[in-house]
């Protein structure tokens, strides 16, 4: 077995090539990391790769995991290895994974192989997870999701929220349709609320407003991105907004931001009764509270109401490890 990697490869475009998730490396020199590729007589055997924290040196992060055969227990331990000491070498204590990067990019695995499956989950095979546990990593956190049916049934609940939030003086606008006004815009606004109102999460670190824009480019090319709302106090400074897509005939509630001296006015049911009812008119009755951490506040408040006021469908859970080195 040969293992290489990326800084040490002789031909970075060939390595670039062979490496799967490789449009990760495109934004590589916005992280400090290193990548691996194990090779036996010139087959690919698996790969991975780490980074640090850009906001807290001394924590660490594993991810990019592929194999060719999931049972090769032995490759991917030796890459694992490879991994943790190079981010030893950098004196980082703690290690987190999956991770690619940082968690504005794909991070978890899940813990079962459930239907539906959507195109924002881990798609992980659930080998995956006994890398981590065979390398003495342990559960750090675990999240979920639910799928519900009867969106209609929160349109004259959350109505009610929208009603009285206009009464207190909150307006609210939907995400530019047209690209170019979304990526002019609508994206520096998603972005500077993003920053101040997930800066309290777990493992939360600030990345470049240039690689923000290109990752929301992005979706904006591949989803319904326009299923998206805005909105603003009476000063008309924007202090939230709900980016809820459409995938598999499923309003899709996933990123949710209300800044810290705003929550607690409805204003998440009334973002919500706006993605409810343009959903409805498309013939969307079923929705999901996508990836919320076990434990957190959308899942005191928002699922809490979600389950009241809906019917509960399935329930996808999902995993991220921690090591200390």
């Amino acid at each position: 077995m040969e293992i290489f990697s990326r800084s040490e490869f002789s031909d970075v475009s060939k390595f670039n090539e062979l490496f799967q998730y490789n449009s990760y490396l495109n934004i590589s020199n916005f992280f400090k990391s290193e990548f691996w590729i194990a090779f036996e007589n010139n087959q690919y055997l698996g790969q991975l790769g780490c980074n640090l924290n850009t906001l807290s040196p001394d924590e660490g992060y594993i991810g990019f995991l592929n194999t060719s055969n999931i049972n090769d227990t032995k490759t991917m331990t030796i890459l694992m290895n490879k991994a943790l000491e190079w981010l030893h070498k950098y004196n980082v204590k703690k290690v987190y994974g999956p991770i690619n990067f940082c968690t504005w990019f794909n991070y978890r695995y899940r813990i079962k192989e459930e239907l539906p499956l959507f195109s924002w989950e881990p798609q992980n095979p659930i080998k995956y997870l006994d890398y981590f546990y065979e390398l003495g990593f342990k559960p750090t956190q675990y999240y979920h999701s639910h799928g519900y049916k009867n969106l209609s049934h929160l349109i004259p609940i959350t109505e009610k929220y929208y009603l009285r939030s206009i009464e207190n003086g909150f307006k609210y606008r939907p995400f530019h349709k047209n690209i170019e006004l979304f990526i002019s815009e609508d994206i520096p606004l998603i972005y500077k609320l993003s920053l101040e109102g997930f800066q309290n999460n777990f493992l939360f670190q600030p990345i470049p407003f240039e690689l923000f824009k290109v990752m929301l480019i992005s979706q904006a090319h591949s989803e319904s991105i326009h299923l998206g709302y805005f909105v603003f106090d009476q000063n008309n400074t924007p202090v939230g907004f709900f980016y809820h897509p459409i995938e598999n005939d499923y309003l899709i509630l996933k990123t949710l931001v209300i800044l810290e001296n705003y929550r607690g006015r409805g204003l998440s049911h009334s973002l919500t009764y706006h993605g409810a009812q343009e959903a409805s008119l498309l013939g969307i009755e079923k929705f999901v509270g996508a990836l919320v951490a076990n434990g957190g506040e959308s899942e005191g408040n928002n699922e809490s109401f979600y389950s009241k006021n809906t019917e509960t469908l399935w329930r996808h859970e999902y995993i991220l490890f921690e090591k200390n080195i």
